[in-house]
């Protein structure tokens, strides 16, 4: 990912007399005070001991944010208390500073379609379309919805399930699921998105994985 270029000094400063004074070699040069000897050297060798580390810690952090697909699987989080089945050969990338894992499969003209968890918090006076669209209509570019209709999970929890489409900061046209449940007293929100020239390609797997949520 990072091509980081190194130049090596072959050059030496010994000391010709003593420690604050006379000649000191520079390659084939001969100069008279050490500072002026070893700045060049010096500052060559500060770049590639910072050239080095940067090195190391790209390669630690590629290591770290190394994603592996999952078979498809019931993916659980207690955190949230309620768990579904994710699609086959996805990731699973839990990310800082994000509460909820987040699921993604290979990047698909442009983008990774994921399933993000929104929220998980207690209902309000608001309607489950009102709770989602609050967040979105204000942050999304061009945000429109589609379509709106009821939609249950297998075991029999009770939503609805929000279509709509926005542009990207990039100009990508983009399309949104999203799957609001009420839980007793709590709301649960789930975002699907993804590129919408591939819209459907993913919405019967978006709908399957968000069918099969189960209270835990």
């Amino acid at each position: 990912m990072y091509d980081h270029s190194i130049t090596m000094y072959d050059h030496a400063c010994p000391p010709k007399s003593g420690l604050f004074g006379g000649r000191f070699f520079y390659g084939n040069k001969a100069c008279f005070s050490r500072p002026a000897c070893l700045i060049a050297p010096m500052k060559r060798m500060h770049k590639i001991i910072l050239a080095l580390v940067l090195g190391i810690v790209l390669l630690a952090g590629c290591g770290v944010h190394q994603k592996t697909p999952h078979p498809s699987g019931r993916l659980e989080l207690p955190e949230a208390g309620f768990s579904y089945v994710t699609p086959d050969g996805w990731y699973r990338t839990k990310l800082m500073g994000i509460d909820h894992i987040i699921v993604s499969g290979p990047a698909d003209y442009g983008i990774e379609p994921n399933l993000f968890v929104r929220f998980v918090k207690p209902a309000s006076d608001k309607s489950m379309k009102e709770e989602m669209l609050e967040i979105y209509k204000q942050n999304q570019n061009e945000y429109e919805v589609e379509q709106e209709e009821d939609f249950a999970t297998d075991a029999g929890l009770q939503g609805t399930k929000i279509t709509a489409r926005h542009t990207s900061k990039d100009a990508l046209p983009l399309a949104k699921f999203h799957y609001v449940f009420q839980d007793g007293d709590r709301l649960i929100g789930i975002t699907a998105t993804c590129a919408s020239p591939r819209k459907e390609r993913y919405e019967p797997i978006f709908d399957a994985a968000m069918k099969s949520l189960q209270i835990e």
